[in-house]
């Protein structure tokens, strides 16, 4: 019994779900420590600081209850999309600039946040969390592949995958991003312009050959190169 023929898209789409879980691999073992030891609401343009942990990087920094924090490195902090946003950017050993507000005063605080321990890792639940994610990933690959020509396969691999990355990445990933090789940057655009190439290919040869029946040169130059790629 022959093996189905895979699409070459479901390469790609398996390739962007593994480049993806392997750059989060890399920040749970060398990425920054969790916001752990820090309670706040938001609101009223700011995070209200309710408790700080002794012994956490925000009371090294000098950061008490009843601080509201209003931005992080010149981000204003008015929710939780900013919060993130600042999360994402941080970067272990590297101070983050803090501007607090304490009792009508504006403050600058230096908050540095540490290197995760693996101990760290344990304790906050990462453990389930690679599990999960790896869990989704590794089933959404095999029923793809294994059924790929099947429409429910196609569509119960997707949503596996797309639940693999729900998770969410860790902090530092637009930090870690911003490091990422500029070769490794360079050969991503190559493989894209290369992907249009060839889809740019395909499509004149089928429109060639649905007006003529077969490949003529004038009907390729008729038909011109088509741009999907920046």
């Amino acid at each position: 019994m022959t093996s189905e023929r895979r699409p070459w898209w479901m390469h790609v789409v398996a390739a962007s779900f593994l480049v993806l879980n392997l750059f989060n691999g890399y920040l749970v073992i060398w990425g920054p420590a969790l916001a752990d030891g820090l309670d706040g609401t938001f609101g009223d343009g700011g995070l209200h600081v309710r408790s700080v942990a002794s012994e956490t990087p925000f009371a090294k920094a000098g950061l008490r209850s009843g601080d509201q924090v209003l931005a992080v490195n010149a981000l204003p902090i008015q929710g939780p999309r900013e919060w993130a946003a600042a999360l994402a950017n941080v970067k272990e050993g590297q101070p983050e600039t803090w501007h607090v507000l304490r009792n009508g005063s504006r403050l600058e605080l230096a908050v540095t946040f540490e290197a995760a321990k693996a101990t760290d890792r344990f304790t906050a639940g990462l453990v389930a969390y690679v599990a999960g994610i790896l869990g989704f990933l590794l089933l959404g690959l095999f029923i793809g592949f294994r059924r790929p020509r099947e429409p429910a396969a196609r569509l119960g691999a997707w949503l596996f995958l797309a639940t693999s990355a729900t998770f969410g990445l860790l902090n530092g990933w637009a930090a870690l991003w911003r490091q990422t090789p500029t070769l490794v940057q360079a050969l991503d655009q190559r493989r894209r312009r290369n992907d249009c190439r060839n889809v740019d290919g395909y499509l004149r040869l089928h429109v060639t050959r649905a007006i003529t029946g077969r490949v003529t040169g004038s009907v390729l130059g008729f038909v011109g190169p088509r741009r999907c790629c920046v």
